[in-house]
């Protein structure tokens, strides 16, 4: 390809890239009845900078995203440091769940570290404060070994939160992770007290209703069921009713679930 040729391909490219998608089009088709060759090298083009453009935004895509991602955590750990000033001071997130973020916080008055689970502000609206509010004081009535008791609940700046003490160990699910299959006798021994668990709040009229892996906490040789209340709340804020069993509404983790829960049959 000479270079007049090459010339007349570049100025009729720069003034196509300039135009709208329609005007585009009628140019192109302008051009290639005049020139059929001149169209096709224009196609070409087009097509390459329509590509590397789209390379270029998945790019730009895998760089930003990571960094808004953090701009947006950010905005939001303030909030809660703010809502919970005076009371409680974030020290770092532990985690986020499907229900709450869970971060680790010095307790203002009784001089302990806790753990502080923050609702997500879209099951928070769902649940309402005092509906979410009184599920968790009833789930704080429970005491027993293994389960994991709550210090204290409240609403500060929009946001639901509970307080649990602050206990060094892993999730069930983690160690699951960890080494795949556990020995038969630690298989036992954790199911024996979640079991011992369950039955206890059973008897006192609660149900957890989300039991998984995830709310098993390992600390020591012990297991510790953790989150009674929470998804009991969500679920009576979905329904609009005042009491946990009610129909039409399904929460809980799906893989977790009896099947009666899973159809949300009461």
């Amino acid at each position: 390809m000479d270079s007049r040729r090459w010339e007349a391909i570049q100025a009729a490219f720069d003034e196509l890239v300039e135009l709208n998608e329609t005007e585009r089009s009628r140019r192109l088709e302008a051009l290639g009845a005049a020139d059929p060759g001149l169209r096709d090298a224009l196609d070409k083009l087009l097509h390459a900078d329509a590509d590397a453009a789209e390379r270029l935004a998945r790019i730009e895509g895998a760089l930003l995203a990571p960094a808004a991602a953090a701009v947006a955590d950010s905005v939001v750990h303030e909030h809660v440091r703010a809502a919970l000033a005076g009371r409680y001071v974030i020290l770092c997130q532990l985690g986020r769940g499907g229900m709450a973020t869970v971060y680790l916080a010095d307790d203002v008055k009784h001089h302990r570290r806790v753990a502080v689970k923050v609702l997500h502000g879209h099951l928070a609206a769902v649940a309402g404060p005092g509906r979410f509010l009184r599920e968790i004081e009833i789930a704080g009535r429970l005491t027993h070994p293994h389960i994991l008791p709550m210090h204290d609940s409240g609403e500060g700046g929009g946001l639901l939160y509970y307080v649990m003490p602050f206990v060094e160990g892993e999730s069930l699910r983690a160690r699951l992770a960890r080494e795949r299959q556990l020995p038969v006798q630690d298989v036992v021994h954790i199911l024996h007290e979640v079991a011992d668990a369950l039955a206890y709040a059973h008897q006192h009229g609660v149900i957890h209703r989300d039991i998984k892996p995830d709310n098993v906490m390992l600390t020591g040789r012990h297991a510790l069921v953790m989150d009674f209340g929470v998804a009991k709340a969500v679920s009576a804020g979905a329904t609009g009713g005042g009491t946990v069993t009610t129909a039409a509404v399904s929460i809980g983790t799906p893989a977790y679930m009896a099947p009666e829960q899973a159809t949300a049959d009461p």
